[in-house]
């Protein structure tokens, strides 16, 4: 097939697959409205995360083991579509004072979990057998999706309910399943790959993989806090809290045209020295967000974070898939996105903790300072490895 063709039908994919399933920044709200306690709320929150730190890596190993991320990603995607569907329908119910809707929404973190994570290695395993394909090209389309729906969803919830955020994802599903089956899986001859055991112990023997892995748990923290830090700050500064929908719209619009630039970027610098720079940025809006004084700042750092956070994730995937080694490619893509995850974890811990006993402008201080910390262990320890004579690749 054509390479403009796969790509065209990439580009489809991505921005229905993370269009299609914006309602997952929705939860929240849904729990909210059962009139649960603060405290029970959090709990199931922490449950959504922990999901979404260990069932990634769960089906990458059944991808890798089956060799078909495309196969194991539409088969979480229809199990989200089909529990979702009960969410809706279960918020007004409860059984004694527990609220019915809790069972699915943590059953529906299990499967969609891994949906995003499984979705990138299949696009990264089509750009390795094709080198013409880009992930960021069709990675730049599910930005624009999820903003697209994410500025339909104020109109839509006031219509309907938040619940329509929902019903969504059934509407994207055919259309799914279709362009997978017509790309079909890109393993073995094409990308060069060989079946077998897959020896889960290699991923571990990577000096590189493993210390960039172990980073991530901690620069991701700043990135992962916006949905929990920016009403805080918005409350601080006698705004609307509503309005950090408004800011992550802008955010995700930016990611579209950021994307573009990440082939050039990859070219023309050493990932090992660029992520760490780009992870940087994020020390530098903390330090901006503790001093922010309007929303109309908010809105400029929002810009700025969207395009970062595209170079980001576009140069990121790339160099992670490159340290996996064959036949592990989709484990290792799905322990990167756990890692992201468990940043989430350790980040709301940390935010609790300190929110309410120094404040949100010294929380975001503290929160740069561990960062900055990591940042510097992001980019020392691979030099530290080329010293010893690490090789890059430990398969």
């Amino acid at each position: 097939m054509d390479h403009k063709k796969i790509q065209l039908r990439l580009n489809i994919l991505d921005f229905l697959i993370v269009g299609g399933l914006t309602g997952g920044s929705y939860l929240a709200v849904v729990l909210r409205s059962t009139g649960m306690s603060s405290m029970m709320l959090g709990t199931v929150l922490s449950i959504n995360s922990l999901m979404a730190l260990l069932t990634p890596p769960l089906f990458g190993v059944i991808a890798d083991k089956i060799g078909s991320p495309r196969k194991t990603m539409y088969v979480t995607l229809t199990l989200t579509c089909l529990v979702w569907l009960g969410i809706p329908l279960t918020m007004p119910i409860k059984i004694a004072t527990f609220p019915l809707v809790v069972v699915f929404v943590v059953a529906g973190a299990w499967v969609r979990s891994p949906v995003g994570s499984l979705t990138d290695s299949y696009l990264m395993q089509v750009q390795t057998a094709n080198p013409k394909v880009q992930y960021s090209a069709a990675r730049k389309w599910g930005s624009l999706g999820y903003s697209i729906i994410a500025l339909l969803s104020t109109p839509l919830m006031a219509a309907f309910g938040v619940g329509a955020m929902f019903y969504i994802p059934i509407l994207i599903l055919a259309p799914v399943i279709l362009l997978t089956r017509k790309l079909g899986d890109y393993s073995s001859t094409a990308t060069g790959e060989k079946r077998g055991k897959l020896q889960l112990g290699r991923v571990f023997k990577n000096y590189y993989l493993v210390s960039h892995i172990l980073c991530l748990m901690v620069v991701w923290i700043p990135f992962m806090l916006h949905g929990t830090l920016v009403p805080y700050l918005l409350s601080e500064i006698h705004a609307d809290p509503s309005l950090q929908g408004i800011a992550f719209g802008i955010r995700a619009f930016m990611e579209f045209p950021s994307f573009m630039l990440v082939p050039f970027l990859m070219k023309k610098f050493d990932p090992q020295k660029l992520i760490p720079l780009c992870f940087f940025y994020y020390v530098i809006e903390c330090l901006v967000l503790a001093a922010t004084t309007s929303v109309w700042s908010l809105y400029a750092i929002m810009v700025v974070s969207g395009t970062v956070f595209a170079w980001i994730i576009g140069i990121n995937i790339n160099y992670v898939h490159s340290l996996a080694p064959a036949g592990l490619k989709s484990t290792v893509v799905t322990v990167n996105a756990a890692a992201q995850s468990l940043a989430g974890v350790l980040g709301n811990l940390l935010a609790g903790a300190l929110v309410d006993a120094i404040g949100i402008r010294a929380t975001y201080l503290t929160v740069a300072a561990l960062v900055t910390a990591a940042v510097v262990l992001m980019y020392t320890l691979p030099q530290l490895g080329r010293k010893k004579g690490i090789p890059l690749q430990s398969n």
